[in-house]
């Protein structure tokens, strides 16, 4: 009975015990804590956007669906600030909630909108064309908070 390991079985088993320590180590890492996201309202991030460039955050709004896109604006929700409509820049899986703001592919003078908690990352530097239309979020998690209803055009009083 051999007593000795060669170097070549010595280095094997080293090998071995290296690779099942990493393998155990990876397996075992704790998860980092999931980043929350900060509560806002669009008001905070009319006033502010800077200060929410680049973060997660969760906001209370309306969605509607527009000729060039979704876009988020107070609606129902109380505001007293002035607002911009902030783009939502949907993934192809979320469309899939937001397939029932398209408008008819005739002519119409109504748009859709339905009451959202919105979670995604917000981006300050995004504009577009108009004044109006400004910021864009992209969407994590999209909660429906009413049902689809017809919204009042834009510019009606």
């Amino acid at each position: 009975m051999q007593l000795f390991f060669s170097k070549k079985q010595f280095a094997c088993i080293a090998f071995v015990l290296l690779v099942t320590s990493l393998l155990f180590a990876v397996c075992h890492k704790e998860k980092s804590p999931a980043i929350s996201p900060a509560r806002v309202s669009l008001c905070d991030l009319y006033e502010n956007p800077a200060a929410y460039d680049g973060k997660r955050i969760r906001v209370i709004g309306t969605v509607t669906g527009l000729p060039d896109g979704t876009y988020l604006y107070p609606g129902t929700v109380s505001s007293e600030c002035g607002y911009s409509f902030i783009k939502v820049d949907a993934s192809d899986t979320q469309k899939m909630l937001l397939v029932e703001l398209k408008p008819p592919t005739v002519s119409s003078p109504e748009r859709k909108e339905f009451d959202v908690e919105l979670t995604g990352t917000f981006d300050a530097k995004y504009s577009e064309r108009w004044d109006h239309f400004r910021y864009r979020i992209v969407p994590i998690e999209i909660k429906p908070q009413s049902p689809v209803r017809i919204g009042k055009r834009l510019g009606a009083a």
